[in-house]
Formats: structure tokens, C-alpha cells, sequence
């Protein structure tokens, strides 16, 4: 009753007001309405289950079914306080020397439109002190080359409850350290928690994964670092002598490059200014799978150019996956008899053509080959037989392991027969979350740096020493900064062509020019790996090449190493014609070297030659009084001082 008596009528004024209002509002033209964008962008909560991630690692080959070193699942309840019932219980279990990743896809382009720039999740750790790495891929292209890059943050797990992370995405960073920018995330495809190298136990739980516009700003490109560098190298004090030569793999399609003669013109000219220099082939490139037979005709033209170019060809023995399993029964030698008689017959066809090297298989270990190390040592010395039956003057090594571990080698070295060369691949990293630093400092310790228990190159060369009294050479037959590749062999990794990959390829043959006798690169041409172009014209690790093999050859003196800095190599080498110091910078930013010459003696004249992101450049010095030289490289890239001998 009492809400009724406060009730009292409208009078006919304010009905007849209102009546209007609502006349005008009808007859008013309609509100252009305009769609805002979403404030938060949800990208999994995992109440539609986890279909849509994936998980992978260093031995699954991108076989779901064989995936061991990680694993999702979905339990409940979710995270407190974000209204879901579920979120994924993530592991990753305990390896040495490898990588794992749990994935899923995402749509940048949308966070971009949106203005996104922050992430969000809840997670629980385990309350470890391993970190796990959040990795963003980034896939776009750019002057008609795919890119593919990695940008990480590492999250604590150190905590037992749940707990809400947001990072802006200018925190995630390459491995050179530029922040996820703008372009970037509107490129992002997917979105990855990683492990790699040494990789701990660890557990965690995760939910309610949103980007968002908020507080935080997406980072527009960086202030450029820069840093001195200071460093004293001396020509008096000798250290080793060089026993490195330059080589490199030659891509199947070389044969195409034949029938060009634009293209092989300038490939010739590539590889001409390498020499004295190896030229390796795989004998699997030239298998013609339709009619089950070895190509020789293919594989003599791709010889005769290799020869005429002044290059010593390497013909590695790699069994096509077609000989594999020809028969069931009997050793191995019987097995693969037709194989055996391909190799003989190549034998026959290169006696007396000059030197050639024969190495016997690539990676036997790691497609499966091989049970063990026991069976291909087994098999090489069936086959190195073979080989000097028909050429008593061969020159063979092997067994092309894909990695430098020591009891592997260890075994091969002591029971192999005939053994001329030592030969194993090297990958910088074997991932796309190794920083710029990372990996450059590894490569100066001979290293990968995310394979720290494998054998250094001094390593080897002492192993081989101590297990033989006839020592071999020391080859390794694959060499780049990253194995990582896409389904169709093309490198992942831009850097193996950029100024950092000429900076880290100085960084590995410097150091490493004492202990290895052959460093054949991956590849001269093609897929993203090549010194050159396909039209032969040099890349940026190609002038890292060239300076080694002109400037510390096979013979010279070395006469000090240095390491300055994280992410610099500093070198003095005296070639006997003239001293050369070279100056390496495997950072970001730019840096500053001042070098402190002493036991130059009094040259006439000095040069500087340099590469880095400039491109090159050369130019006379003017000669200081004390000794004293400041040379500048903006971002990564190698510098070599050039003071003539006097006479």
C-alpha cells in the first residue's frame, strides 16, 4: 500500500512531453554505429580441449607419435577466478643436448588490428628453478626471401600457485635482441613454450592465455647500442700453426647449375677464389630413384667442373634410402652389395684423375643405419676395404657423424683400419632461440651452445691423438650456425647469411684453425644456406671465407687468440708475406675496437679491409706512432689490419 500511495499519475502535460519525445525519436535519422575493436583477444582457455596444440622435439623427426620429451594434457579445475573449468597441465622431461616444444597457431594480424600489446596467462610452476621459454614465431617475407624468427621470454616457474603474468610483447626479444615490434606481431603464427639444451623435469600448469590493449607499449625500434672495445695483440708470441682449408657441400641441383652458363661462370669464380679448397658431393644426390641406378655420367661432369676450378672433390658415401635394406640376410657388405659395387665403379672412374677424398657415410647414427657405433665401424672397414682394392693411393675417412661425441669417436678411432680422416658435422645450435651472443661465444670455444658436453675441436684433434699412433686428419664435412630447417631443406635460421653469419663463421674458423684440417661448409649456393647466391654472387659469409683462406691459410702462423669481450674475437697472424689482425664483433649494436699492435715492426703502409652491415669496404690507415688502431664495426661483422713484412 504505501508504494501505491507514492505512486501519483502523470498529468496531461508530461504525457503529452512524452508522446513527442518518442515521435521525434522515431522520426530521427539512425545512428551511424561503428564497430569497436576488442580490448582482449582470447587465444586459449582450453574449455574446447587442447586440439589445438601440438608438441615436437630433437628426435621426434615432426612425427607426433615418436614426441618423448614433452607433453600437454587437460585437467581441471581451471584457474581461480577466470570462470573456466579447465587449463593444461604442461611437462617436459629431463634430456641432455636436446630441444622440445609444445605450439600452437595464432592470428597476429587480428592482435595487430586490434592494437594488442601485451600478453596475459595464468600459470602454476612447479616450483623449480628452471625457467620455460614463451617463444613467438614470427613468418613473414621480405625482399622475396621467407623469414622465420623466433621471439622468447623466459617465465619463472619457481612459484607453487597460480598467478597472473602479463609482458608486454615489446619484451619478447630475437636472438640478437630487437623487441617484438609492431610489424612483428602482426606476422606472429604461432605461439610455443620451448626447452632446449640441457632440459630439467619440470611441470607447470597454464590458463587463460589473452593478448590485450593495455598499459604497456609495443616498442618501436631500438636505440642503438654501441661499446669500445679494447685489445692488445702481439706477433712476437706463436701459438700454433693453421692447419685449416675451406671447403664446401655442393647442392644436387650443381648438375642443373652446369647446363647455366651465366650461373656457372660465377659459381666457378666463387669457387676458384676458395682454392686451395675442398669440394664435397654426396653420392646419394646423383641416385636416379625412377630407374634404380647411380647417375656416373651426372656425377663425372660435376667432377670435371669441380677439378677445373682448382677445388679437390670429397665424395661422401651417403647410402640412397632406396639401398637401404636390399637384402635381409647375410653382413653387412652382402646386404648392400649393389651400393658397394656403385662406390667401386666411382673408384675406378676417379683413379688417376688427381687426389679425391672418399668418406664413408653421413650422419650413419642418426637416421637409423646403424644400431650402434659397434655395427657402422663394422661396416666402414667392409667398405674402406672395397675402396682400396680399387685405388691403393685413396685417401678415406669418415664415418660423417652428426655430431662430435666422445664415445662415438672414442670406439671409431680405435677400431677403424684404414682411416686417413676424422670426419663429423657441427651446428652452432640446433634451435631458434640461441641469442646472437650465445652463439657466437660458443663457436669461438669450438662449440655448439646448445650442445655444451659434445666435443670442442681441440678436443677431437687431442682425442685422435691419444687413441692412434697414426693420427688422422680432422674434417669436418658440415658446417653452419643453425641446423634448423623447413620441410623442404631450406634454412630457418636468417642469420647463416646475414653479417652475423659471416661474423660467426670467422669465430669458428679462427680458433678452430689449429684442430681442424677441412671446414666444409653446408652449403656454396642455395636454400637459405649458401656462401653465394644462386647467381653466384657472394654473401656475407662468403667474405668471412675468403679472409680466412687468404689471410690465416693452411700453413701460417698463429700468433695469438683473444676474446676481448662477450661477443668479440680478437686474432694476430703473420702469413710470412705480411702480419694481419683480424677483429670479429658477434653482437647487436656497434662496437669500437681499439687494437694495440706491438712486434709489427715498422710498416710501410697499412689496410683495413671490413664487412659488416654496411657492407665492404677498404681503405689505407695512416700509420699511428704508438701503434694504436681504432677500427669500427657497426653491428656484427669482421675487420682484418693488413701491415706489409718489411724487406
Amino acid at each position: 500500500m504505501s508504494i501505491l500511495r507514492s505512486f501519483k499519475a502523470p498529468s496531461g502535460l508530461a504525457l503529452f512531453l512524452v508522446l513527442v519525445a518518442a515521435i521525434c525519436a522515431q522520426a530521427a535519422p539512425p545512428r551511424q554505429r561503428t564497430r569497436a575493436q576488442p580490448s582482449a583477444i582470447l587465444v586459449e582457455d582450453f574449455e574446447d580441449g587442447i586440439s589445438a596444440w601440438t608438441t615436437n622435439d630433437g628426435d621426434a623427426g615432426a612425427d607426433p607419435e615418436k614426441v618423448r620429451l614433452c607433453s600437454i594434457h587437460l585437467v581441471s579445475p581451471g584457474a581461480p577466478g577466470v570462470g573456466g573449468a579447465r587449463c593444461a597441465l604442461i611437462e617436459f622431461n629431463q634430456a641432455e643436448n636436446n630441444w622440445a616444444s609444445v605450439t600452437t597457431k595464432v592470428q597476429g594480424a587480428l592482435w595487430a588490428k586490434a592494437g594488442c600489446n601485451q600478453l596475459s596467462l595464468s600459470l602454476k610452476g612447479d616450483g623449480g628453478h628452471a625457467p620455460v621459454r614463451l617463444v613467438f614465431r614470427v613468418v613473414f617475407e621480405q625482399e622475396k626471401v621467407r623469414k622465420d624468427l623466433s621471439y622468447f621470454h623466459d617465465l619463472s616457474l619457481e612459484h607453487w600457485d597460480w598467478r597472473k603474468f602479463t609482458i608486454p610483447l615489446s619484451a619478447f626479444k630475437s636472438a640478437d635482441g630487437r623487441p617484438l615490434g609492431r610489424e612483428e606481431v602482426a606476422h606472429a603464427s604461432m605461439l610455443q613454450f620451448v626447452q632446449s639444451g640441457r632440459i630439467e623435469r619440470t611441470r607447470f600448469f597454464v590458463d587463460d592465455l589473452r593478448v590485450e590493449r593495455g598499459t604497456a607499449r609495443i616498442a618501436g625500434p631500438p636505440a642503438r647500442p654501441s661499446r669500445e672495445i679494447e685489445v692488445a695483440l702481439s706477433f712476437d708470441r706463436v701459438v700454433g700453426v693453421s692447419r685449416l682449408q675451406i671447403g664446401v657441400n655442393l647442392p644436387a641441383r650443381v648438375v642443373e647449375a652446369l647446363d647455366d652458363p651465366a650461373q656457372l661462370s660465377a659459381l666457378s669464380d666463387a669457387l676458384s677464389r676458395l682454392t686451395p679448397c675442398t669440394a664435397r658431393l654426396q653420392l646419394s644426390d646423383f641416385y636416379d630413384f625412377e630407374h634404380r641406378r647411380l647417375d656416373l655420367n651426372a656425377l663425372e661432369r660435376v667432377l670435371v667442373w669441380v677439378r677445373k676450378t682448382g677445388a679437390t672433390p670429397l665424395i661422401c658415401f651417403d647410402l640412397p634410402a632406396a639401398w637401404a635394406a636390399e637384402k635381409p640376410e647375410g653382413d653387412w657388405g652382402e646386404r648392400h652389395a649393389d651400393f658397394v659395387q656403385a662406390c667401386r665403379r666411382v673408384v675406378q672412374r676417379q683413379r688417376g684423375a688427381g687426389r679425391t677424398y672418399y668418406e664413408l657415410f653421413d650422419e650413419p647414427l642418426l637416421h637409423g643405419q646403424f644400431a650402434d657405433v659397434t655395427a657402422l665401424t663394422s661396416a666402414y672397414n667392409a667398405l674402406a676395404q672395397q675402396v682400396v682394392r680399387e685405388d691403393p693411393e685413396a685417401r678415406i675417412g669418415g664415418p660423417g657423424l652428426a655430431s662430435p661425441w666422445q664415445e662415438h669417436l672414442r670406439y671409431f678411432l680405435r677400431e677403424a683400419r684404414t682411416l686417413h680422416f676424422l670426419s663429423f658435422h657441427f651446428y652452432g645450435t640446433h634451435n631458434g632461440v640461441t641469442t646472437d651472443r650465445e652463439l657466437f661465444d660458443a663457436a669461438v670455444g669450438g662449440r655448439a651452445a646448445d650442445l655444451p658436453h659434445q666435443l670442442s675441436f681441440r678436443q677431437v684433434r687431442e682425442l685422435a691423438r691419444r687413441e692412434r699412433s697414426d693420427p688422422p686428419e680432422i674434417f669436418v664435412t658440415k658446417l653452419a650456425a643453425n641446423s634448423l630447417r623447413s620441410a623442404d631443406g631450406r634454412a630457418r635460421d636468417s642469420r647463416c647469411t646475414s653479417a652475423f653469419g659471416a661474423a660467426w663463421l670467422a669465430a669458428s674458423l679462427l680458433p678452430g684453425s689449429p684442430h681442424v684440417d677441412k671446414a666444409v661448409y653446408y652449403r656454396l649456393f642455395g636454400d637459405g644456406w649458401g656462401l653465394v647466391a644462386e647467381d653466384g654472387a657472394p654473401l656475407p659469409p662468403y667474405q668471412a671465407a675468403l679472409w680466412a683462406r687468404k689471410f690465416a691459410p693452411r700453413g701460417s702462423t698463429v700468433c695469438e687468440i683473444k676474446t676481448p669481450a662477450e661477443g668479440a674475437l680478437a686474432a694476430a697472424w703473420w702469413t710470412g708475406a705480411a702480419r694481419h689482425a683480424f677483429v670479429v664483433h658477434g653482437a647487436a649494436g656497434d662496437a669500437n675496437f681499439i687494437v694495440k699492435l706491438s712486434g709489427a715492426g715498422h710498416p710501410r703502409a697499412v689496410q683495413l679491409d671490413r664487412f659488416d652491415e654496411r657492407g665492404i669496404t677498404r681503405e689505407a690507415l695512416q700509420l699511428p706512432g704508438d701503434g694504436e688502431y681504432s677500427i669500427r664495426l657497426q653491428g656484427p661483422g669482421v675487420a682484418v689490419l693488413h701491415l706489409p713484412a718489411e724487406h
